[in-house]
C-alpha cells in the first residue's frame, strides 16, 4: 500500500523498495537521515511527506452502527443465485475482498467466473467487468448463452430486443489476455494509477497458470514476491473501486494414511493468507460436484452439491425446494466427463483444513514433496521412485508444484450449441 500512497504524492517507491521498505511501518522505523538520503530529499521535506502519508494511511474510526446502516442502504454483495452460498455469505460475494475459487481442472471454475461476470453486468449495467484470461478458458458464446438464460423472455416483447440486451451485457465484459504474472502486474499497475474508470469486477483465470508460466523465467523467490505484489494490487483495487475480485486457483487431491481424501489448493501458505474467501469446488463420493466455503471471516463452513446448466452453476435438485420436475435446460451428465475428475471423501477437505491448523511448516514441506511426485489430477499416493530424481529435476518440480499443466474448464462445453 505504501507504493500506491507514494504514487499519489508523486514520489517513486523504487528506491525505498530496493532497501526493503515496502510499508509505512517500515518507513517510520528507519532514521530520518537514512530515509531522506534514500529519497534524496531534505529532512524537512521528509517530515512533511511522512505527515501526508500518515493522513492517507491511517484508518479513520467509525461506528459499527454506521457500518451496518451503510451495508443496508448500499448493499455491497453480489448474489451468486446459489441460495446456500448467498445465505452463508450474508447476501453473496462481498466487494472489497479477494475471493478464490480452487479446484481441479474441469470442475467448473471458469464456468463460475463467467456466471459471476454475467450477474455483475446485469446487476451493475453502467460498469465494466475486467476478465484476465490466461488460456482458452473463456467462451464468448458461453457468456451470451448464460446471459440469455438469466433474462426473462417475458420482459422483452421481441426476440430482437432480447438479443440486444444480451449483446449489451457482453459488451460490458472486457477480456484481457495475459500469459505471465509480469503482464498481469503491468495491467494492475495501470488500473491503480488511473482510478477514473468504472470497473466493478476483476476476474483472474487462472492465477496458477500464470505462476507456472512465470516459473520458466524467474526464481522461486522472485516469483513468490511478484505473487505477493499481485495480491497487494488486487486488495488495493478492490478497496479503491469497491469492486468484486475473483481469482481461480488449482487444487490437487491428497491422500494420507487412514485419513479421508481432500482437496489441497496450490500457491502456498503466503497466498492463502492474502485472500479473504476461499471456495473449493470438488467432486465427492456422494455427489458429482460439491462447493465448499473453506475460508471466510464471516461465514461458517458450508458444503452443498451443485450442477452446471445453461445458466451456469445451480444447486443440485436434492438441495432445492422445487416441485421435483427436472429442468428442461439440464445437460446430460455424459457431456461433463465425470470419470475424469478425481474424487474426494465427503467433508474431507474441511476435516483436513481443520487438522492442519495445528501443524507447523513440516507438514507443508511434506505436502510439497507429495506434489512433486504426483501428476496433476492424479489421486493415487506418490511413489518412492521420485527420490532418485536428479537435483536439477527436483528444483524444477518444486517450481511447478503449485500449478497443473492446464486449467481448461471450458473443454466440457465444446459441444454446446450456440445461443
Amino acid at each position: 500500500m505504501l507504493r500506491h500512497v507514494l504514487a499519489q504524492e508523486g514520489v517513486a517507491a523504487t528506491a525505498l523498495e530496493a532497501k526493503g521498505i515496502r510499508s509505512f511501518k517500515r518507513l517510520v522505523q528507519v532514521s530520518e537521515m537514512e530515509a531522506a538520503q534514500i529519497l534524496d530529499v531534505s529532512t524537512t521535506e521528509l517530515e512533511h511527506l511522512v505527515a501526508r502519508i500518515a493522513l492517507r494511511s491511517c484508518p479513520k474510526p467509525t461506528l459499527a452502527f454506521d457500518m451496518f446502516m451503510n451495508s443496508v442502504n448500499s448493499p455491497s454483495s453480489l448474489r451468486t443465485t446459489l441460495a446456500e452460498l448467498d445465505k452463508g455469505m450474508y447476501g453473496g460475494l462481498p466487494c472489497g475482498a479477494i475471493t478464490e475459487l480452487a479446484g481441479v481442472s474441469g470442475i467448473g471454475k471458469s464456468q463460475f467466473c463467467m456466471q459471476l461476470a454475467v450477474l455483475c453486468a446485469i446487476e451493475y449495467p453502467d460498469t465494466t467487468i475486467l476478465y484476465f484470461n490466461s488460456g482458452q478458458n473463456v467462451s464468448a458464446k458461453r457468456i451470451c448463452e448464460m446471459a440469455r438464460a438469466r433474462l426473462s423472455p417475458m420482459a422483452y416483447t421481441t426476440e430482437a430486443a432480447l438479443c440486444a440486451k444480451v449483446a449489451a451485457i457482453a459488451q460490458h465484459i472486457r477480456l484481457v489476455p495475459v500469459s505471465t504474472l509480469d503482464e498481469l502486474q503491468t495491467h494492475l499497475d495501470g488500473l491503480a494509477a488511473d482510478l477514473t474508470g468504472s470497473c466493478k469486477m476483476l476476474l483472474v483465470d487462472s492465477l496458477a497458470s500464470l505462476a507456472q508460466e512465470s516459473g520458466l523465467e524467474m526464481s522461486l523467490a522472485k516469483r513468490q514476491m511478484l505473487l505477493m505484489n499481485v495480491a497487494s494490487n488486487l486488495k488495493y483495487l478492490a478497496a479503491a473501486y469497491e469492486a468484486f475480485v475473483v481469482v481461480t486457483n488449482h487444487a490437487t487431491t491428497k491422500h494420507h494414511d487412514g485419513a479421508p481424501a481432500y482437496s489441497h489448493p496450490a500457491l502456498g501458505v503466503a497466498w492463502a493468507h492474502s485472500i479473504t474467501i476461499r471456495i473449493i469446488l470438488e467432486r465427492t463420493t456422494s455427489f458429482s460436484r460439491t462447493l465448499t466455503i473453506l475460508k471466510s471471516s464471516m461465514s461458517p463452513h458450508i458444503s452443498f452439491p451443485f450442477e452446471i446448466q445453461r445458466q451456469g452453476l445451480v444447486m443440485h435438485p436434492a438441495t432445492r425446494n422445487e416441485d421435483g420436475d427436472e429442468d428442461e435446460d439440464a445437460f446430460d451428465e455424459d457431456m461433463l466427463s465425470w470419470a475424469d475428475l478425481p474424487v474426494v471423501d465427503d467433508h474431507g477437505t474441511l476435516l483436513a483444513s481443520q487438522s492442519q491448523r495445528s501443524l507447523g511448516d513440516e507438514d507443508e514441506d511434506e505436502d510439497e514433496d507429495e506434489d512433486r511426485d504426483m501428476k496433476p489430477c492424479e489421486t493415487a499416493p506418490a511413489s518412492n521412485a521420485a527420490s532418485t530424481q536428479a537435483p536439477n529435476a527436483s528444483v524444477m518440480d518444486t517450481m511447478f508444484d503449485i500449478v497443473p499443466d492446464s486449467d481448461e474448464d471450458g473443454d466440457a462445453w465444446a459441444s454446446v450449441p450456440g445461443w
